[in-house]
């Protein structure tokens, strides 16, 4: 006859052989982004010079000119609140980009500041790893200069092939020319095909909205 330890020994087996192959864990990313716990996100945009929520295109680029802007300031910021991460929005849905693109005359090359040679993502992944934080990228498949919506779903089905592969090649260059990337934000979901550029450039990086997420990580 089976004492009561010898049950209860016997019924944890049975529970952990039943359940053990099903439980979702976190990979190494997951873990390393869940251990950060606190991130801060950053979203400039043209929006911000015209009070609006979302850019309208209605300011000239040669107004937007952001002198004193210096990431070194933002991490210390982060660093002061117990952030480890900065997240920064470097395409939002209005097409306006922060970095030097070659797919975009929509962007900050076309500013003054720096004239025009000035790349805040440039400047921000220097200053992350100065300050010992992680760095990640909001890149928004919607882009109102070539009439794509959520999901980056052009209006006009005939412009679709040739936005993927502009939406490609801002991805692939936010993902190769800045250091690690921790975390890539597609906001809304992406229907651009972009496996492939995760998987190569962005091994590190969690992903958030990109598709379904059921607890496991997806390419």
């Amino acid at each position: 006859m089976k004492t009561g330890g010898q049950l209860l020994c016997l019924f944890v087996l049975l529970a952990a052989s039943c359940y053990s192959a099903d439980i979702p864990l976190p990979d190494k990313a997951q873990l390393h982004w869940q251990q950060n716990e606190q991130i801060m996100f950053v979203c400039l945009d043209p929006c911000t010079w015209q009070g609006r929520e979302y850019d309208d295109h209605s300011l000239p680029l040669s107004r937007i000119n952001p002198r004193l802007l210096d990431t070194d300031q933002w991490c210390n910021v982060a660093r002061a609140w117990g952030a480890k991460e900065i997240l920064f929005v470097a395409k939002h849905t209005g097409g306006f980009c922060w970095w030097q693109t070659a797919t975009s005359h929509y962007g900050i090359k076309e500013t003054p500041w720096r004239n025009g040679k000035g790349d805040v993502l440039a400047d921000l992944s220097m200053s992350c790893q100065r300050y010992g934080l992680d760095l990640g990228i909001y890149l928004s498949p919607a882009d109102e200069a070539w009439g794509a919506g959520v999901a980056g779903v052009t209006k006009d089905s005939s412009k679709q092939e040739a936005y993927n592969n502009v939406y490609r090649q801002q991805l692939t260059e936010l993902l190769s020319k800045y250091g690690t990337i921790r975390e890539v934000w597609f906001d809304g979901n992406c229907k651009v095909n972009v496996k492939d550029i995760l998987a190569k450039y962005a091994p590190e990086a969690v992903i958030f909205q990109g598709v379904k997420w059921d607890g496991k990580r997806r390419r």
